[in-house]
């Protein structure tokens, strides 16, 4: 799931962000990019109250053999249902905050209204918390909206 950061949430069974603002190529490219990206959540001051990140949908799907895995909502520990005759032995997936995607031609360029925040499953406890301090987003370029092919840079 995609969510520009100042879109507000909204509820279960509505369409995304991403279905209604991106190109199929855009898409395709931040679910590519997305494969394989989890990070490690740092240290928090004591003096910082607890981050409350907004309410997104991780969707749901099919595992081989005719497991599912159910649709959950950031934070919450993904249902893991095999068939009657198995079981699931992996680790516990979780819906977390894990990538940033910024439409500019170059980190001088960025405009945050511009800039969507990426949810997916990753292992249990290792989402983002906060946008870690030096780290540039992900650019997508904006010639990826106006009818060509998407690319990325960073």
């Amino acid at each position: 799931m995609i969510r520009r950061r100042d879109q507000k949430c909204h509820k279960p069974g509505a369409p995304a962000l991403a279905s209604r603002a991106t190109t199929p190529a855009a898409l395709l490219l931040v679910s590519v990019a997305a494969l394989g990206t989890c990070s490690l959540q740092g240290c928090q001051s004591k003096d910082e109250g607890p981050v409350q990140l907004p309410v997104e949908i991780c969707s749901g799907f099919a595992l081989l053999k005719g497991g599912r895995v159910a649709e959950s909502r950031t934070g919450e520990v993904a249902q893991i249902t095999c068939p009657v005759d198995k079981e699931y032995r992996g680790p516990e997936l979780q819906c977390n905050w894990v990538d940033r995607f910024c439409v500019a031609s170059s980190l001088a360029d960025i405009d945050p209204e511009f800039c969507i925040d990426q949810y997916n499953l990753t292992l249990k406890g290792t989402g983002l918390l906060r946008w870690p301090a030096g780290q540039a987003p992900k650019l997508v370029m904006p010639s990826a909206f106006g009818g060509g092919g998407a690319t990325a840079a960073g």
